[in-house]
């Protein structure tokens, strides 16, 4: 068996390395200065900091001012507009139920002066009716007229005026006076027939005063 061989060590590997003093440049540090100089810069970012916020709280506050009156403007115009909106309608309701009333005159008219009048005055009930409805309302409603009138002069050529359910009080009404109580009245009730045949009565009477 061989001998083992010792291999020498560096000695200057065996050496740890001395340690060296970093070079001095000669110039002192002042501390207070580079306090002061960050104290400062701090100061100054806080500052920027306050502003910033303020302004940013200014903005905030003319944002919200601007969105409510923006709002109300919104609230006043949609009121605005529902107004005119039910304005609107209210006007073609209106016109429409003028074009109506014109059309059913038309008709009224075409039948009979008589019915012309009555229906000037209010007497005729033709709301909501047109065509063969409006037609036979009026046909009805005339032929009721002429049979009252008939009546009338019948009775008046034999000498007498005829008896008016209601008494003395409507033979003694004015016409004025009793076209008038007509207006109040609901047709085809016996009360309006009374008053409706002392009405043509007084026609044939020339009692208009």
């Amino acid at each position: 068996m061989e001998p083992e061989t010792i291999v020498p060590i560096d000695a200057t590997l065996a050496t740890p390395p001395t340690p060296t003093t970093p070079a001095t440049t000669g110039d002192t540090v002042n501390w207070q200065d580079k306090y002061n100089g960050l104290s400062g810069a701090f100061k100054q970012e806080k500052t920027a900091k306050e502003q910033a916020i303020l302004q940013l709280a200014e903005l905030r506050l003319k944002y919200e001012g601007e969105t409510t009156s923006l709002k109300s403007e919104k609230e006043q115009a949609t009121t605005e507009a529902l107004r005119l909106k039910s304005e609107a309608e209210t006007a073609r309701a209106e016109a429409a139920t003028l074009k109506a009333e014109r059309e059913t005159r038309k008709v009224v008219s075409a039948k009979s002066s008589v019915l012309a009048e009555k229906f000037d005055k209010g007497f005729l009930r033709v709301e909501g009716l047109e065509g063969d409805a409006l037609n036979q309302y009026l046909d009805d409603y005339l032929s009721d007229l002429e049979g009252s009138r008939r009546s009338a002069v019948r009775e008046t050529v034999a000498g007498h005026v005829p008896a008016q359910s209601g008494g003395s009080a409507n033979a003694s009404m004015s016409t004025d006076e009793l076209s008038k109580q007509l207006l109040t009245m609901q047709p085809g009730t016996a009360e309006y027939r009374a008053v409706e045949e002392a009405y043509f009565a007084s026609l044939t009477k020339g009692n208009s005063r």
